[in-house]
């Protein structure tokens, strides 16, 4: 497994801790910061990307008096752990940006007071057990904001947009974060505003590596081809499968059924969408 490493020398509290964290030795002494992305690539280099450049306006600045260690993981919890083991005790802050990396930072560190962790891009922090709810202070050492927009949200404009609609389509992965997206959706297809709906979900195993998100690719071909008769619209699924232009590429492909969308760059990079809502990952990373 490659492991990507740069060497740089919701949610007013959470901004307020990791400043609170960042202040606790003297300004003029360098902050150090380690980063650990689930992958470098969207929705997380937009979040990192915004968290700096934040961080940057409060004048912890790279090269200065901040110290930033980067990793990605590519999904691999494993590594996320070792990771840790090796480096989470030289910094004064722990920045996981995404679920696989966030699941790992807990099964690492969780109620370790000595470590401080702001997590961002995890679609269901309260699933995985980072912080109990969103109405009070954090119980724990973990802080951050959370990824996507309501399961409410989403049906609803699909609602405006395709009123006819009646059958859907999800194709996911095994992640935990998609786990947790198709209860969200099996839950809320039974309030009443929904309950004319259909959802049909096929997951496919995750596969890890380089190469894994082809693989899954052509697993997922011939569903495509054998939903495509039965659903009105297809789904972007919320996790990284979804991310990959070749998910969308792939359904525009093989079907005559529209796909909405999970993320922006599936829109405004043209890989097959046709419509969507997605959460802003510029204003979460400055969160």
């Amino acid at each position: 497994m490659q492991i990507t490493r740069i060497r740089f020398s919701f949610l007013k509290a959470l901004f307020g801790l990791l400043l609170t964290t960042l202040s606790v030795l003297t300004f003029a002494e360098s902050k150090k910061l380690l980063v650990i992305d689930s992958e470098n690539a969207a929705p997380y280099l937009e979040a990192r990307e915004s968290m700096l450049l934040e961080l940057k306006d409060h004048g912890y600045k790279i090269g200065e008096n901040l110290v930033v260690s980067y990793y990605s993981i590519e999904n691999n919890e494993g590594t996320g752990i070792r990771i840790l083991r090796a480096e989470a005790g030289n910094h004064d802050v722990i920045f996981t940006n995404g679920t696989i990396a966030s699941l790992a930072a807990h099964k690492f560190g969780y109620a370790q007071p000595e470590h401080k962790f702001v997590f961002c891009s995890v679609t269901d922090p309260i699933g995985l057990g980072l912080i109990q709810n969103f109405n009070q202070p954090s119980n724990s050492n973990f802080t951050g904001v959370a990824y996507g927009i309501p399961v409410y949200e989403r049906l609803h404009f699909l609602r405006m947009v395709l009123p006819e609609a009646r059958t859907l389509a999800m194709i996911h992965s095994d992640l935990p974060q998609s786990k947790s997206y198709v209860k969200w959706l099996k839950e809320e297809l039974s309030m009443p505003e929904f309950q004319d709906l259909r959802i049909i979900f096929v997951e496919i195993p995750y596969v890890l590596g380089k190469h894994g998100s082809k693989r899954m690719i052509r697993q997922m071909k011939d569903k495509v081809k054998e939903l495509s008769p039965v659903v009105d619209v297809f789904l972007t699924p919320s996790d990284q499968f979804g991310t990959k232009p070749e998910y969308s590429e792939t359904i525009n492909k093989f079907s005559d059924k529209p796909l909405m969308a999970l993320t922006e760059q599936e829109l405004k990079l043209g890989w097959g969408s046709h419509f969507g809502a997605y959460p802003n990952q510029e204003n979460a990373g400055r969160m």
